[in-house]
């Protein structure tokens, strides 16, 4: 498989970053998503809700990623919402990292039905977001499904008692 790995140390690179994300979004659905199985944009904070749109027009064709590191990438409800429809298809995710944005309760429970239907998925990283009791209940009803999963991080959020019961349902 192809790996896409991008990494952003300065902000003179959001440039380069948007052709990246453009010439991407263009190549997915041409060919390169038959082949795509790791992308990493992890820290890329310049890439946002709108490169995350531009890269979920084409990720439902990525058949065979395993592997998706978009944490730290100023991700926020709509861009998460966006992201969630476009991952449906991702059915060969193992890896999902997507701390450190500013994910909530709606963008979460619209990932966690995306990411229920990922029969080989282990680990799913979303510390550092603003998930309240309705995510952790959603990814709680997601656990339900997917008993091969071995690590979910959700240190850092919103989650209260009534949460951490919702998410415990699932376990």
């Amino acid at each position: 498989g192809r790996r896409i790995h991008v990494v952003c140390s300065t902000t003179s690179q959001r440039i380069l970053l948007e052709n990246v994300i453009s010439g991407m979004a263009q190549a997915l659905p041409q060919g390169l998503a038959s082949m795509l199985t790791y992308l990493d944009m992890g820290g890329c904070a310049s890439v946002g809700d709108a490169g995350v749109t531009k890269l979920s027009e084409g990720l439902g064709n990525c058949l065979f990623l395993r592997h998706l590191n978009l944490s730290a990438v100023n991700l926020s409800e709509e861009g998460g919402e966006k992201l969630a429809v476009a991952i449906k298809g991702c059915s060969e995710l193992v890896h999902v990292d997507l701390s450190g944005n500013s994910l909530r309760n709606e963008a979460t429970a619209m990932l966690a039905n995306a990411l229920s239907r990922c029969e080989k998925l282990k680990f799913i990283a979303m510390r550092s977001n603003q998930i309240g009791e309705k995510g952790a209940q959603a990814l709680g009803m997601m656990l339900k499904k997917c008993k091969q999963i071995t690590h979910l991080d959700l240190s850092r959020n919103r989650l209260e008692s009534s949460g951490a019961v919702g998410l415990a349902a699932g376990v």
